[in-house]
């Protein structure tokens, strides 16, 4: 065989081998299987949350796509002990079997046991139980037999796995853990409308003897420094500031802004030194904020003597709204300029339709 006949043979061997890699062959361990089981797992968990976006109170700023998304992504998924159980003569079709091992964040997994206390639901690895899937602190784990072939065209692999008990361990895990900041603030909530009765009790009773007027308010001023973050109370103290002001027998010649008094007007209506929640931090950080928070008292207190039912129902859903824009300075100022303009129409003696408040969808 002459040199020539040589070359043209190594050129052929060259072509046959660049024509085989160019085919990829199917494998039950690869980084793409796991990736494509990944991927199976988390788009599915990620269609079941995103369908409560409307079963819940504010479902669509909770439950909002990117959220679901940014949950599921911190979640890793991996095939451990992967095996080939059988396979066709091509080597194109394979039915695997393996550990599929599944790990969540502390933190998330933590944040959804929480919220599922609060509702009185299981907790996540009886959830997970029902599925016949293992769970070691935030680890869980089970064997699955899945299938691994080419596509029609034999340019991709594709995967093939019973995913719906996965899935909706995901979507609890997802769902909870969403869930937990709007669950805290209800409960915060609930605190604040219990105490509300004995507010109005002790509002409703006769004012004391003229001599006994310095003791009262000492005696009130003492309780409110422990209860200086509550809303509630705080209406309270602006509306005898009102009232006070309307009992003026004569007008008062204004006075030249000092620079304590400018301070006292960039404060929001409850005291900053006791300011322990994200909001409420961010409220007293920002001038424009605090000034809404004092707007917002005031007609909150001219909404409530006209329609005291219509205002309670803007008030607890205003509550809920601008904490749960934690830090975010105009997510809070977007909840006062709703609450304000829904304690404005309410003042306006157009209906109790007005006070109906809806955060929008994000």
């Amino acid at each position: 065989m002459n040199i020539k006949h040589i070359a043209i043979l190594f050129i052929a061997a060259l072509t046959l081998s660049g024509c085989a890699k160019q085919t990829p062959a199917t494998s039950c361990s690869s980084a793409d299987t796991e990736a494509l089981i990944a991927r199976i797992l988390t788009n599915q968990a990620a269609k079941l949350t995103t369908d409560k976006r409307y079963d819940y109170y504010e479902g669509s700023f909770v439950f909002g796509g990117v959220k679901i998304r940014a949950a599921l992504d911190q979640v890793q998924v991996a095939i451990e002990r992967a095996e080939t159980i059988k396979k066709d003569a091509d080597n194109n079709k394979k039915l695997c079997t393996g550990l599929l091992k599944i790990t969540v964040p502390t933190n998330m997994l933590a944040d959804a046991e929480q919220a599922r206390q609060l509702q009185n639901e299981a907790k996540i690895a009886e959830y997970a139980k029902q599925f016949n899937i293992e769970n070691n602190a935030n680890v869980f784990t089970q064997e699955v037999e899945y299938k691994v072939q080419l596509t029609s065209d034999g340019k991709k692999q594709e995967v093939d796995i019973e995913s719906a008990g996965w899935a909706n361990l995901l979507d609890q895990i997802v769902t909870f853990a969403l869930l937990k900041p709007t669950l805290d603030t209800q409960q915060v909530d609930q605190v604040r409308l219990n105490e509300q009765p004995k507010q109005e009790l002790e509002r409703l009773k006769p004012e004391p003897a003229e001599a006994e007027v310095d003791k009262v308010k000492a005696t009130q001023e003492k309780q409110g420094l422990e209860r200086l973050n509550e809303e509630l109370f705080e209406a309270e103290q602006v509306q005898k500031e009102l009232l006070q002001e309307q009992r003026a027998s004569a007008p008062v010649t204004p006075k030249p802004l000092s620079s304590a008094t400018t301070a006292t007007s960039a404060s929001p209506s409850f005291n900053c030194a006791k300011a322990t929640r994200d909001t409420e931090m961010t409220i007293c950080a920002n001038p424009d904020l605090a000034a809404l928070d004092v707007a917002n008292m005031k007609v909150y207190m001219k909404a409530k003597a006209t329609d005291a039912v219509a205002t309670k129902e803007i008030w607890k859903q205003s509550i809920k709204s601008k904490y749960a824009c934690r830090a975010d300075v105009e997510c809070i100022k977007a909840a006062y300029d709703q609450s304000i303009a829904s304690y404005g129409c309410v003042s306006a003696g157009r209906g109790s339709d007005c006070a109906v408040y809806e955060m929008s969808p994000e």
